[in-house]
């Protein structure tokens, strides 16, 4: 996979780099008050499950996996919607920290940051993020793939009859060809660099401070990621969204 991908799988390395320096270079304010700390805290934890998910995601589509991917970065939209809902209603990280301890805890969790109530996409909506309209398209297409729907049991299971016998065959690497892994690889890095940049913000609106040169930095590698979506347009402009 690597070999025929080239430098294009380098930028998941990229991406990964940009998530870790996120962290390491925010620093506090001194206007971060004890809420918006820990709102900062359940964030970065959030940050981190979206961090695991872009390497687990690579891992799998590098293994030959087409739908299983899908599952790893559902879970980091998830995440990241969680993390923008508790950077805009700092009193939510209480909620998300405390789920855990009890089943009434977990009750009010599930109310506070369900499906429904993460992705505001009308634009006066005051929770809304322009990135959002795309990452929650992406949720549902990912959303058919992982449940046990046609579209999630497809390319997994197929049935086959032959002399009155009945077969059933099961593809474990159910990727069908290179065009299928580059458009995977660049679905995956094209909804993470969303997700990155939204963190950023949520870092930001916890009071914490996200270094300039993060931003130069993010802002390079989001160059690197059009130059080589340009050159393998033709094969994942299906699967991108401007």
């Amino acid at each position: 996979s690597l070999t025929a991908l080239k430098e294009t799988a380098l930028l998941v390395s990229d991406l990964d780099d940009i998530y870790h320096k996120l962290v390491a270079t925010s620093a506090k304010t001194t206007d971060q008050n004890e809420e918006a700390y820990r709102a900062f805290l359940a964030v970065i934890q959030l940050h981190a499950v979206c961090r695991r998910q872009l390497t687990i995601a690579a891992l799998t589509l590098f293994r030959d996996h087409q739908s299983d991917p899908t599952l790893h970065t559902r879970i980091a939209i998830d995440a990241v919607a969680s993390a923008w809902r508790i950077s805009k209603h700092n009193e939510m990280a209480g909620p998300w920290l405390d789920a855990c301890t009890s089943p009434e805890s977990y009750s009010e969790y599930r109310k506070l940051f369900h499906a429904k109530k993460l992705f505001p996409w009308k634009k006066d909506d005051p929770d809304y993020h322009p990135h959002f309209e795309a990452l929650r398209k992406n949720y549902e297409l990912f959303s058919m793939l992982v449940h046990v729907s046609i579209y999630g049991v497809a390319g997994r299971a197929a049935i086959s009859s032959q002399d009155d016998v009945l077969g059933i065959a099961l593809r474990f690497c159910d990727l069908p060809d290179g065009r299928a892994l580059i458009s995977g690889l660049f679905l995956i890095l094209d909804t993470h660099r969303r997700i990155v940049n939204v963190l950023a913000h949520a870092v930001e609106k916890c009071g914490a401070k996200v270094a300039p040169e993060w931003y130069e930095e993010f802002t390079t590698v989001l160059e690197r990621f059009e130059r080589h979506r340009d050159k393998v347009k033709p094969m994942v402009a299906a699967g991108l969204r401007e």
